[in-house]
């Protein structure tokens, strides 16, 4: 541990100090819609489903955090019988080096649970600077299954240990395709800030458009049961489909995000 860093435990009574929570320092300035505390209470059921990690704090200020469940238990379509499953991890600030502090929480998290699992099963994406998969195998993790956007990875401790997998989800993207009518399908979860506030974005559009046109479904994606029946792109929990094509909406403004309805709507029959 760094001279200058503590790292303490997570536990219900201090998960306010997740630096993507209300307050802070990932969100600190943005403005982001819709209610933001759904972060902690979701952090406080899936605390209760076993998850732990650690908050970092740099002085008094909490700088990044670490989170991880059983894999029985976490809400994602992977099969990970007996190992530990890497939720979020991040580290906010320090132009240039929140890497290197994330491997240093990867490896906290590694040196706590590797005498009671199997192994540590892990998201990591196809990104330079977000959940890398590069950082991952800098501690020896290798890629079970790919996706187009990323991969599921794995670290076992135990010559004998059960590889973990992907679990297809079987959801329609369209019920029964109507002619004259578009269908908007959203996934969301309470996890993440950003996904709060876009639900809230797109379904403020919709409002705004007024199109009855519009067939509007939600899928909230919090609980593993959830994850299993709507997390059909297996390592992400926020889509949108129009009419089965996939918009990408996270960081897109409102405005752009309104082209791509308004083209849509005036290309039906």
């Amino acid at each position: 541990m760094h001279e200058d860093i503590q790292d303490i435990r997570i536990i219900d009574g201090n998960i306010a100090d997740v630096v993507c929570c209300p307050g802070g320092k990932e969100i600190e300035g943005q403005e982001l819609s819709g209610d933001l505390n759904k972060t902690l209470s979701w952090r406080r059921s899936m605390i209760e489903e076993g998850m732990t990690g650690f908050i970092s704090y740099k002085g008094d200020d909490p700088r990044g955090f670490i989170e991880y469940m059983p894999g029985e238990t976490a809400p994602f379509p992977v099969y990970a019988p007996n190992d530990m499953f890497l939720m979020c991890y991040h580290w906010i600030g320090d132009e240039g080096n929140h890497l290197g502090e994330e491997r240093r929480l990867l490896g906290l998290m590694i040196e706590d649970v590797m005498d009671k699992f199997d192994g540590i099963a892990a998201m990591a994406w196809n990104h330079d600077v977000h959940f890398p998969i590069e950082l991952l195998r800098t501690y020896g993790f290798e890629i079970v299954e790919e996706v187009e956007y990323g991969a599921l990875m794995w670290l076992p401790f135990t010559d004998d240990a059960e590889s973990p997998s992907l679990i297809d989800v079987e959801f329609e993207l369209i019920d029964s395709p109507q002619s004259g009518t578009l269908s908007v399908k959203q996934g969301y979860s309470s996890r993440c800030p950003y996904s709060i506030h876009n639900f809230n974005k797109v379904k403020g559009l919709i409002d705004e458009i007024g199109d009855d046109r519009i067939v509007y479904n939600s899928y909230q994606i919090d609980t593993r049961e959830q994850a299993l029946k709507y997390c059909i792109e297996p390592l992400n929990w926020d889509w949108l489909y129009l009419n089965g094509v996939k918009i990408d909406s996270l960081f897109t403004s409102k405005e752009e995000l309104k082209k791509d309805f308004i083209k849509m709507l005036d290309e039906l029959d």
